[in-house]
């Protein structure tokens, strides 16, 4: 039986939000905890399956009515429902982009009301064959910089569309956009399913494990990350490998002393990044408001800064612990002065004000760092990191 092609308004034709995000933040915000509640839903027809967000989008019926005509005959694959919650998901309307907000959202009620079609594109996409060994290409709009770093790994708790032609997200991303190239093997080829076929679109299902391969290689002002998909028990295995080679040289490796000029800056961030589940690496931004020695600027900086000393000043140290997906912070207050912050980016924090003019600060592991005030006429500021046998 042939299908009628259904015409989308050009309005609705926003197919960059499925295949790109706007930044790393947006990408980052996926929700870390696992979804599997959705498996105490029973299966239901697809009209079933929205009638909780229903009125959170008020085209829905109309939608799925059309993706119900198109599937109206099953596939050798799939059920009609199941073909269309596929299709469904993949019609240029605000319907994906409701999905993957709830999906994002922190408080995990948000995401409830969305369980039952979950379920039921779940059932679909898990019959359809594995992608297995094919690359696939998902963009952001700007350049990640030192976000993703070689065999870092990671999980992404949403359904994340890529395709197979890297044309298609060329046209979404512009200068200094970064695109990942995914080495896949659970991915969904969803081609035959999609309400726009040159897409080639393939989805990555929720709960995908990731290893940085290559990170941050620039081509043409376009940044590359090579990820390889990996199952649980590799990921497991290339975080323990990583713990076993850091351990011996963590010490030496991560002990630093921060010497920051601030003389005409009100705002320096340093960003402690998550190399991984032991490595952290400091990266020095807002580099306009720094006094270089030199006649060059650097667009980054990875090592020594300087903290301009204060006589008879009294100091302090403020953690304030958030989140495990917020950015945690603490800041060198100068009481009756200027304040100098810190932005740390790490997974966990456990931490209490401080008292005292050192702190221990507890990381992912069983790692800590130690973060002291030194009282030298240089005021400098140093971290230890180390991890408890």
């Amino acid at each position: 039986m042939a299908h009628n092609k259904i015409d989308f308004p050009k309005a609705n034709l926003n197919r960059k939000d499925r295949f790109v995000d706007q930044n790393v933040s947006q990408l980052l915000e996926i929700n870390r905890m696992p979804i599997g509640e959705y498996l105490n839903c029973p299966l239901c027809t697809l009209e079933e399956s929205v009638i909780s967000i229903d009125s959170s989008i008020p085209t829905l019926r109309t939608i799925v009515s059309q993706a119900k005509t198109f599937c109206n005959k099953t596939s050798k694959l799939l059920t009609a429902d199941e073909f269309g919650a596929i299709y469904l998901y993949t019609m240029p309307t605000v319907f994906y982009k409701q999905l993957n907000q709830a999906l994002r959202e922190q408080n995990r009620e948000a995401l409830k009301p969305w369980f039952s079609f979950i379920r039921l594109i779940m059932s679909g996409l898990e019959k359809l064959p594995d992608a297995s060994g094919e690359t696939i290409w998902r963009g952001i709009s700007e350049g990640i910089g030192s976000s993703y770093f070689d065999n870092m790994t990671f999980t992404w708790w949403s359904f994340s569309s890529c395709t197979r032609d890297l044309k298609v997200i060329e046209p979404f991303i512009g200068l200094s956009s970064t695109a990942f190239a995914i080495e896949c093997k659970r991915a969904k080829d969803v081609s035959d399913f999609s309400a726009i076929k040159d897409e080639a679109e393939v989805i990555l299902l929720p709960g995908t494990n990731c290893h940085v391969k290559s990170s941050s290689l620039l081509h043409e002002k376009l940044y590359i990350v090579h990820l390889k998909e990996i199952f649980e028990q590799e990921q497991n295995k290339l975080q323990n490998d990583f713990v076993k080679t850091a351990s011996d040289t963590a010490v030496q490796s991560f002990k630093k002393q921060i010497k920051l000029k601030c003389y005409r800056s009100i705002r320096t961030f340093l960003d402690l990044v998550n190399n991984s589940d032991v490595t952290l690496q400091i990266e020095v931004s807002d580099l306009d408001n720094y006094d270089w020695d030199g006649d060059s600027r650097p667009d980054h900086v990875f090592h020594d800064v300087k903290i301009p000393p204060y006589s008879n000043v009294k100091k302090r140290l403020e953690i304030n612990a958030k989140s495990s997906s917020a950015i945690s912070s603490m800041r060198f207050k100068q009481d009756g002065g200027k304040d100098v912050a810190f932005s740390f980016k790490t997974d966990q924090w456990a931490a209490k004000a401080p008292k005292e003019e050192s702190e221990e600060v507890n990381l992912q592991n069983g790692w800590k760092a130690k973060i002291t005030v030194g009282m030298d006429s240089g005021e400098t500021l140093q971290y230890q990191f180390f991890k408890m046998s």
